[in-house]
């Protein structure tokens, strides 16, 4: 009764510690993309989701959400926090059942406080939820091998399709949870064949749009493609990711990767030795299937790039079901105490340097040049996308234009930001406009020099560089005054 109370309280403080960081209005394009979305229609934000690179039911239960909550940053914030929250609590309603009080109430720790956890729980993508949706498929997978329960096959196959709509690493890891699993039942075909059947088929029939639309996707020429694999980097930044956050400095870089590195090797050896336990077989495979899905893409991205750290957060419940299975079977208090130590310094660092950049009164500088001089018929224009996003979502007055410099094939899904912002391939657009307008460069003055070039360009207003601590963005403003 004792564990359960703390487990509680544990979850309760870890919902408290993540919730204070949705107070923000502060975002990047990844979240610009996500807030343009839902403020379109049903109809137009799958069209244009069908022309982006993710799934689409992410988008779609946060466009539910929304119409009871709102729109505004904030409250589609916390919509990822509650995800993430919810994977805490897995760790009391099903870890804890399945590998015991200690396992569940560690689960729920870790979830409530590696830095990787506070750092998604407060972006507005699918990353959280996606995570739940994976861990439960796992979990459900688990329940279907020991008990061929026609519930839990049904739970099963729904957080499967959960999964595979939501992210095309969560479609991967599902994959896998049921390749492994078929193999289970080829062996076993009297106790689960019929039940493996039904469940397979409703799975193929209604994952049928996913694959058309993953199809075209997978199509999709858009040009300026931006991940790039680095080897032997990645491999290290894997090994460090979650417990790194925000943390950047030379020091907290040797702590991480000495203590990823060390723990590592002490779980993974443990859980080997621990594989014939009857209790080992969830963490095992759960292991197992966390470590395939990083290793196929990694082989792939030696020819072609498609691999970023943060996709291994669909797979995240998997490994800390095994993480804690080991630390709840581990007697030596030494290293427990180490474990702990160390977790709960990058945690105690992690949250004061991420709710010192979240809460920065600087995050408020563009907005203090801007509101000194903007009007309503002002306009914006970028060839920074990852600035333009920004602008469209946070000035929905005042309209914008994404100058599509390198002429990149992403009209139809950046059709996310109407009507904020239009994408234009030349500034033909704009040569009869007469006004003021709010040139938002980035790290150069590319755009600056453009119009400085232009006669009718009378006067420079403002100019101004302006640093967001919240996702180190720079933004070099300039705002001229044209006439014809």
């Amino acid at each position: 009764m004792k564990l359960k109370k703390i487990h509680i309280i544990v979850i309760i403080i870890g919902a408290i510690i993540m919730l204070a960081g949705t107070f923000h209005t502060n975002i990047w394009f990844d979240e610009s993309y996500t807030v343009g979305m839902v403020n379109q229609s049903f109809k137009d934000m799958i069209v244009s989701g069908i022309d982006d690179v993710h799934p689409l039911l992410y988008y779609i239960l946060l466009k539910m959400y929304s119409l009871f909550v709102g729109t505004g940053i904030i409250q589609l914030r916390i919509f990822s926090c509650i995800g993430m929250i919810i994977l805490s609590i897995l760790g009391y309603t099903h870890i804890r059942k399945d590998l015991g009080e200690k396992a569940g109430l560690i689960f729920s720790l870790l979830v409530s406080f590696l830095p990787v956890t506070l750092l998604y729980a407060n972006e507005i993508r699918m990353y959280s939820w996606v995570a739940v949706f994976v861990t439960l498929t796992g979990i459900y997978a688990f329940r279907v091998w020991k008990n061929n329960n026609k519930k839990d096959w049904i739970l099963f196959a729904i957080f499967s399709l959960a999964s595979a709509y939501s992210h095309y690493y969560g479609m991967m890891t599902i994959g896998i949870i049921n390749i492994i699993l078929m193999v289970i039942v080829l062996k076993n075909r009297e106790k689960y064949l019929k039940n493996w059947i039904k469940t397979a088929i409703g799975e193929i029939v209604f994952f049928i749009p996913g694959l058309i639309i993953f199809i075209k996707q997978a199509f999709l020429k858009t040009g300026g493609f931006w991940i790039t694999v680095k080897y032997p980097d990645i491999l290290k930044d894997i090994i460090t990711f979650n417990y790194t956050g925000v943390l950047d400095s030379k020091l907290f870089n040797i702590i991480i990767f000495t203590f990823a590195s060390i723990f590592s090797i002490y779980w993974i050896y443990k859980l080997i030795k621990q594989r014939k336990s009857e209790d080992s077989k969830l963490p095992v495979y759960a292991t197992l299937v966390y470590i395939i899905s990083i290793a196929i893409p990694l082989i792939i991205s030696i020819k072609l790039d498609m691999f970023v750290t943060r996709y291994t957060i669909p797979m995240l419940g998997l490994l800390l079901i095994g993480i804690a299975y080991i630390l709840s079977k581990e007697t030596n208090k030494i290293i427990l105490t180490i474990v702990t130590m160390c977790i709960a310094i990058l945690s105690i660092s992690n949250i004061y340097i991420f709710y010192s950049q979240i809460y920065d009164s600087q995050n408020n500088e563009l907005n203090n040049v801007l509101s000194e001089y903007i009007s309503e018929e002002d306009i914006f224009i970028c060839k920074d996308i990852t600035l333009a996003g920004v602008i469209a979502e946070k000035y929905p007055n005042n309209k914008s234009y994404f100058y599509n410099i390198d002429h990149w094939d992403i009209k139809n899904a950046y059709n996310a930001f109407l009507p904020q912002m239009e994408v234009i391939e030349d500034l033909s657009l704009i040569e009869n406009y007469e006004g003021k307008i709010w040139l938002i460069d980035s790290g150069d003055e590319g755009l600056y020099n453009l119009f400085s070039e232009d006669v009718r360009m009378e006067e420079i207003i403002v100019k101004r560089k302006v640093h967001q601590p919240y996702k180190n963005l720079n933004f070099i403003v300039t705002l001229m005054d044209k006439n014809n």
